[in-house]
């Protein structure tokens, strides 16, 4: 926004010499100004902020690592910012979705007091595996277990490649193929 304005100034003011330069110096100033403003409110997004990432981790109780990617570190937060309130599978799948790029399911098993996390696309871990598992067992409430499968295509038969990982650590291997 200019200051050299006849909406903003009158033009006797706008046509003196001394101020058209001092209003053209401010002009550079303001530019300045509203450029650092923009700045630091992409700083106040989680997504988009950098410096601010430590205060972000403080606000939401997360330990603050600086060594660690900004990526992985936004992913934490977000997934902290996720998993406020009841854990439910629409909750689980958005955590989830933050760590890995491919389709997530969330298939509850009520009676066996667990659930499912299913990952379908490339096969391959989520970027981030550490922060997946350390984000769900975060919200994860007690008295549930969960398991992390993979669903992935070879050529035209679809398999479903479960890792069955009980809070962190393997416990076996299945392989199934996926009917219809």
């Amino acid at each position: 926004m200019s200051l050299i304005d006849n909406a903003l100034l009158p033009s006797l003011v706008l046509n003196m010499e001394q101020m058209a330069d001092l209003l053209q110096a401010e002009d550079g100033e303001l530019d300045l100004v509203h450029a650092r403003i923009r700045e630091l409110e992409g700083q106040l997004i989680i997504s988009t902020s950098d410096a601010l990432l430590s205060r972000h981790e403080r606000v939401f109780g997360l330990p603050s690592n600086s060594t660690e990617a900004v990526e992985d570190r936004r992913a934490r937060i977000i997934a902290r910012l996720l998993g406020q309130g009841t854990t439910t599978a629409k909750m689980l799948k958005a955590l989830s979705s933050n760590y890995y790029s491919g389709e997530v399911r969330i298939i509850e098993h009520p009676r066996d007091y667990r659930f499912e996390v299913e990952l379908s696309g490339p096969l391959e871990l989520p970027v981030n595996w550490d922060g997946l598992k350390a984000a769900i067992d975060d919200i994860n409430p007690a008295h549930l277990e969960y398991d992390y499968s993979f669903v992935y295509q070879t050529g035209a038969l679809p398999f479903k490649v479960g890792f069955f990982i009980h809070m962190g650590d393997t416990m076996g291997f299945v392989m199934t193929r996926q009917e219809g």
